[in-house]
């Protein structure tokens, strides 16, 4: 239908210039919506083309236009172009006495987000930004924007601090709902749980995304893809928590029909993500393939795509299809290397462990050595999630060596440093490295602790993840091996 409405756009419209733009401009809009990224840059191209026939491109409809350009191309992460779209803006903006305006506002913020030769192209942007907004007018959806986006800045580093700007977003959102439905509400919720998180704080997290689902829901309705997506965050956030029956009740409410839009196919994606955690993978993986094959078309998904393709190399691993995960893990890690910057720290860290996970179980010991130890030091010396799975697969490492003191003092660091974690962990982390810390005890013959940490093992396996896991077959074998 929309394809056949754009040649009738331009027909009908011939003569009125002014009200073909706009329709165009919807369209695009609407095929934005739909995820549908080609046509909507080939509609938006023209619907600009058609400004810039008719204006000066000091006029504010075709500054306004550029602006979108260029926030669509940060969108897609192609920031080489959005850089050059605001260099061409810059003077555009200042010879149209638009310098003090919420235009430049605008500029700051969309350079605030990207990125050159690695590293922020302008570090000071984001706080031009909000300083501007607040100072034009703080009920602006842009203030809102300035503030998530700094929260999102400073969460790597301080997330307390970061918990702060979207708490006070939260704040100018509810006394002014009319800008709820002009801001990345969901950006907004996920922030606020992601600093929670990162602060060790799991309950107050999950409230956030509980809240956050309850506030989209309000806005947009049940059907309504972002809210059917907020609902799976919470769930999917629920079940990394370890409730997984509270979260399997809502991933089931949400699935009686089969949607279409892009916000529902990531709902599927989070459900498919916890379907494979649970030792469920061979059901997850139809989802999770589609997921990425869905998120291929997306000019923006880069960085979601790598993520993507690392969760089903997991689903594949979990499934025994050993040949297509090492494909997936191998793609993953080149991919996130590629991409290498200030936010890609952490997500090579995410790769290098589970690529060196897999290469542990079929025989690549000296390269899964590497891949720990690089983990190791990109860690600093934090005690996160990330370390504790290394010094997991270093004491692995050593127990195939049969150096079983080694083994043991790795273990240790592995279960102590996972007990006494501040930061976001996924709870099923932990009876894979008490099975380690098992197997070391057993070899140097401490054969009352091993049996304690199994058990413990076995008995959280057995509430985490669905009968008959492969979690729980691996801590009823450690048992076997254990004795009475």
């Amino acid at each position: 239908m929309l394809d056949l409405a754009v040649p009738k756009i331009e027909q009908r419209f011939h003569d009125d210039p002014d009200i073909q733009v706009e329709l165009l401009g919807m369209t695009a809009s609407i095929y934005r919506e739909l995820g549908d990224q080609k046509r909507y840059h080939e509609l938006h191209a023209q619907a600009l083309a058609q400004l810039r026939r008719m204006h000066r491109d000091t006029h504010p409809a075709v500054i306004q236009g550029l602006l979108d350009e260029a926030h669509h191309a940060s969108e897609d992460d192609d920031d080489a172009r959005a850089l050059r779209l605001l260099a061409e803006l810059d003077p555009l903006i200042r010879r149209a006495g638009l310098d003090s305006t919420m235009t430049r506002a605008r500029w700051w913020l969309i350079r605030s987000g990207l990125h050159e030769n690695g590293t922020w192209a302008d570090p000071a942007a984001i706080g031009k930004a909000l300083e501007m907004y607040e100072r034009l007018d703080p009920r602006d959806a842009g203030f809102v924007e300035s503030l998530i986006a700094l929260g999102w800045r400073d969460l790597p580093i301080n997330p307390a601090k970061a918990e702060q700007h979207f708490l006070r977003a939260i704040a100018v959102v509810q006394k002014n709902p009319e800008q709820a439905e002009h801001v990345p509400l969901q950006s907004m919720w996920s922030g606020l749980a992601q600093a929670r998180d990162d602060q060790g704080r799991y309950d107050v997290a999950i409230e956030a995304r509980e809240r956050g689902a309850a506030m989209i829901e309000t806005i947009y309705g049940p059907d309504d893809g972002r809210t059917r997506l907020a609902i799976a965050l919470h769930a999917s956030t629920l079940h990394r928590d370890g409730q997984r029956v509270p979260a399997l009740v809502l991933f089931e409410k949400l699935f009686p029909v089969r949607g279409s839009s892009p916000d529902e196919e990531d709902a599927r994606y989070l459900f498919a993500g916890c379907l494979a955690a649970e030792g469920r993978p061979r059901e997850a993986i139809a989802l999770l393939e589609a997921a990425l094959k869905k998120g291929e078309g997306d000019p923006g998904g880069g960085r979601e795509l790598r993520r993507r393709l690392l969760i089903l190399g997991d689903a594949y691993d979990r499934a025994d299809m050993s040949a297509k995960a090492r494909d997936a893990f191998r793609s993953n890690l080149d991919e996130e290397l590629r991409h290498d910057g200030p936010q890609a720290s952490e997500a090579i860290s995410v790769a290098r462990e589970r690529w060196g996970r897999f290469l542990l179980e079929h025989d690549g010991f000296s390269d899964a050595q590497q891949q720990f130890d690089d983990v190791l030091a990109r860690t600093g010396g934090r005690n996160d999630e990330l370390a504790a799975l290394a010094h997991g697969g270093i004491a692995r490492l050593a127990q195939e060596r049969q150096d079983w003191d080694a083994a043991l003092a790795s273990s240790t660091h592995a279960v102590v440093g996972f007990e006494n974690i501040v930061g976001a962990r996924d709870v099923r982390t932990g009876p894979y490295l008490w099975l380690i810390h098992a197997e070391s005890l057993r070899r140097v013959d401490d054969l009352p602790s091993a049996r304690i940490w199994a058990e413990r093992a076995l008995e959280a396996s057995k509430r985490y993840d669905a009968p008959g896991a492969p979690s729980i077959r691996a801590a009823e074998r450690a048992l076997a091996r254990i004795g009475s």
